[in-house]
């Protein structure tokens, strides 16, 4: 079993008066206008702050001390912020203590800007992993990032550098496609940038499912996406999410080899 921190450093969901917004106010994230930071309804916080940052971390530990779990996962929201973000004073005065006093650039996802705070997301990365590893070895340490490299362009999340680092037990990219050529472009678009040497801790994530509805991933198209994982070289995948698995797992692995 492995427990999963999907919400991340996400404190709240279409909610601007959050009670977490209102107790740690300095730990809110802020885009280059000085508003909260928000994204697709999520609201962040600094991911950099070593604030909030400690938080995670004991609330990861304490999973790991009180429970015994096989394995702890972040999602694309841990280690993450978007990459609209950077612009809370903690930040703003980091980037001018490490750039000579220069105030960081008005473009959020100018490269120079966004790769240091992706660096900086995956220096926590780093920690977590080194945390856990000292509490109990044995528990593994996951991560389910968005695709490469659109994780790190939009979220940060540059996580070819967390395999590089030796701080990834295992990743799983969320390739949610829900028609097989859209997925088998993504699936592609992942075994040509990843190196052979860290295939085996590469899983694809598959999308089983909607919370609403909405969508439901039918025995043939899964069957599809199998057979693909497969021909590129990939042996196994993860399945998102539990709920809807029952209705699939009669397909699981019967005709892939």
């Amino acid at each position: 079993m492995h427990a999963w921190f999907e919400f991340g450093f996400s404190y709240a969901y279409k909610d601007s008066n959050s009670v977490w917004l209102k107790r740690y106010p300095h730990w809110a994230g802020r885009k280059k206008d000085g508003s909260l930071l928000v994204k697709n309804g999520f609201y962040w916080w600094n991911s950099m702050n070593p604030e909030p940052q400690k938080f995670m971390k004991e609330l990861v530990l304490e999973v790991v001390k009180k429970y015994d779990v096989d394995g702890v996962q972040g999602d694309d929201r841990l280690p993450a912020m978007p990459a609209e973000g950077g612009y809370d004073d903690f930040t703003k005065q980091l980037f001018a203590k490490e750039h000579n006093g220069e105030l960081p650039p008005a473009n959020p996802k100018e490269p120079g800007f966004l790769q240091w705070k992706a660096n900086k997301l995956s220096a926590f990365g780093k920690e977590l992993y080194t945390v856990v590893k000292n509490q109990r070895a044995s528990c593994l340490v996951t991560w389910a990032p968005s695709p490469y490299p659109w994780s790190k362009e939009e979220y940060l999340q540059d996580w070819p550098q967390w395999l590089k680092g030796g701080y990834a037990d295992y990743i799983f990219p969320q390739l949610y496609r829900y028609k097989i050529e859209g997925y088998e472009k993504v699936l592609k678009e992942l075994n040509d940038s990843l190196p052979k040497e860290y295939k085996q801790k590469v899983f694809p994530g598959i999308l089983t499912s909607l919370g609403d509805g909405a969508y439901q991933s039918t025995r043939e198209l899964t069957d599809q996406m199998l057979q693909l994982n497969r021909k590129y070289g990939f042996n196994g995948e993860v399945f998102f999410y539990y709920e809807t698995l029952n209705r699939l797992i009669g397909l699981l692995y019967q005709t892939i080899k």
